[in-house]
């Protein structure tokens, strides 16, 4: 049995993470639509280091693959999703594919 995906609403939420078994690095959320399959979503940095955290809000090479996008309330992750090369601003970041 097919089961249909939730539908992406205000309240969906992301984690953030380099391979399956790590901790999550960001938190995306608020998400907006952008253009045809792609979203601007908030980031809120989950990693402890300060100098890390800017990096996940200001760095376009931290949103460089690989990533996985897991969707929290699921837990499935969007195989397909990437950031787009123009990175992170102004707390933000455009993914294309998230589901």
């Amino acid at each position: 049995m097919i089961r249909p995906e939730p539908a992406i609403d205000a309240t969906t939420t992301w984690l953030v993470r380099r391979h399956p078994d790590d901790a999550p690095l960001a938190r995306l959320s608020d998400p907006t639509f952008v253009d045809m399959f792609w979203l601007s979503v908030a980031i809120e940095p989950l990693v402890l280091d300060p100098d890390e955290q800017q990096r996940v809000l200001t760095s376009s090479a931290f949103w460089d693959p690989p990533l996985l996008f897991e969707r929290e309330d699921s837990g499935v992750v969007a195989e397909y999703a990437f950031a787009s090369a123009a990175g992170p601003s102004d707390g933000r970041v455009t993914v294309r594919g998230l589901r």
